[in-house]
């Protein structure tokens, strides 16, 4: 009796791992990728503070060594990281940067203030995000996340214009020209991770973000 049970203790755990269809994974499955380029602000960094829109875009605050320790504001468009208005717009340097987006789209910056002897001061900028933002409402990608095809749903200014799906690194994987308000595309043969959706015109550049499973 006692070795039948040791029998099934051995061979029961086999049984219903065959029957779950258990797949092992090792950490050499996922790996970490860049957004964008390595190294993309000018000059060496400090304080760096990251957040992200209502699409998923992220932008991240920093000083900014290459403005004399000012702090500067970067998003990353899909592509590339670009200035969030003029880099180094503090009016004097800073330290502990800490960045947040509003509901409506504006990016805020607090920090510590070496121009006003180190007392804290609240900047945010202003009309640009906004209007993306607003864009970006008229703009809906869904399922999301997706497994074989997601569609595109664009009204306003954003009917017409060229969509783009762009990998974190900032490589352009599909394009497709948009002359509908409703566009399907397959996304089947792409890996799964995450994924920038970049609507473009002869006006304005629209990000929003989606997770391929």
């Amino acid at each position: 009796m006692k070795k039948l049970f040791y029998i099934l203790l051995i061979v029961f755990p086999v049984v219903v791992g065959a029957q779950q269809n258990w797949v092992p994974f090792s950490p050499a499955d996922y790996a970490w990728q860049n957004v964008g380029n390595a190294g993309f602000s000018a000059n060496g960094v400090e304080y760096n503070s990251l957040a992200f829109n209502l699409s998923g875009q992220p932008y991240v605050a920093f000083e900014d060594l290459a403005y004399a320790g000012r702090a500067s504001v970067m998003k990353f468009d899909g592509t590339n990281w670009v200035n969030v208005g003029n880099a180094g717009f503090s009016a004097g340097s800073v330290d502990f940067t800490s960045l947040a987006i509003s509901p409506s789209g504006e990016p805020y910056v607090a920090y510590v203030d070496r121009n006003t002897s180190y007392k804290a001061t609240v900047m945010y900028y202003d009309a640009p995000t906004r209007i993306n933002e607003t864009l970006q409402s008229k703009f809906v990608v869904y399922p999301n996340p997706a497994k074989d095809k997601i569609t595109i749903k664009t009204s306003g200014a954003m009917q017409q214009g060229n969509l783009t799906i762009v990998n974190i690194k900032g490589q352009e994987l599909i394009t497709r020209q948009l002359t509908l308000t409703k566009t399907q595309l397959d996304v089947s043969s792409l890996p799964n991770g995450a994924y920038f959706v970049r609507l473009t015109n002869d006006k304005t550049v629209t990000t929003g973000k989606i997770i391929k499973d």
